[in-house]
């Protein structure tokens, strides 16, 4: 009887010991996935960022960001069954962009980290969270304001008029301007629930 109770005991520790380590691949594998979606929303949201200054000028970039933004991350969310957004602590648009607890607890610290001059780009997060709706993966990536976002999101002296009139008009709340190249102008989150 000991021998079948140690037996079991064992299987049962070996099977556990298994489980992790096939979660721990699973979940790295899960954060190189993230990590490849997250490249792929910068450079589509950049491409056409660029595309929209160099044909139509500033004024039709701010309509990238109201529009495109928003339907590239959607359009990711439903092809990965994720909840993808950005976020910023100086949110342009009430209605969306307004970051829940973990994620103003990161926006903090990159905003700390950036004003150390940390050397090199800041990393992006990811953490296991138990949640009362599930375990979720979590995952945020620093946006840094590149001259080109000057345009719409820097100092007075950095937007031109007739884009800070147009800003005025879409977004009468606006908190997202004042920024200089380096900052972190909020980040991408991506939110996946994990499979028990």
């Amino acid at each position: 009887m000991r021998r079948i109770s140690f037996f079991l005991a064992t299987l049962t520790a070996s099977l556990a010991l298994l489980a992790e380590a096939n979660s721990d691949q699973n979940t790295e594998a899960l954060k190189t996935q993230i990590d490849e979606v997250s490249d792929e929303f910068i450079a589509k949201l950049s491409s056409a960022l660029k595309n929209a200054l160099k044909a139509d000028g500033p004024v039709s970039a701010i309509e990238v960001c109201k529009t495109v933004a928003p339907s590239l991350t959607n359009t990711l969310s439903g092809r990965e069954g994720w909840n993808i957004s950005r976020v910023s602590l100086r949110i342009r648009n009430p209605m969306i962009g307004s970051p829940d607890v973990w994620e103003q607890a990161q926006l903090i610290r990159f905003d700390e980290m950036s004003a150390e001059d940390v050397a090199g780009p800041i990393a992006a997060v990811s953490e296991i969270i138990e949640e009362p709706q599930g375990r979720y993966l979590r995952y945020i990536r620093p946006l840094k304001v590149q001259r080109v976002c000057l345009t719409c999101h820097g100092t007075k002296d950095d937007i031109p008029e007739q884009v800070a009139t147009k800003l005025v008009e879409l977004y009468p709340h606006d908190r997202a301007t004042g920024y200089t190249i380096g900052q972190n102008r909020g980040a991408l989150s991506i939110k996946v629930l994990l499979e028990d």
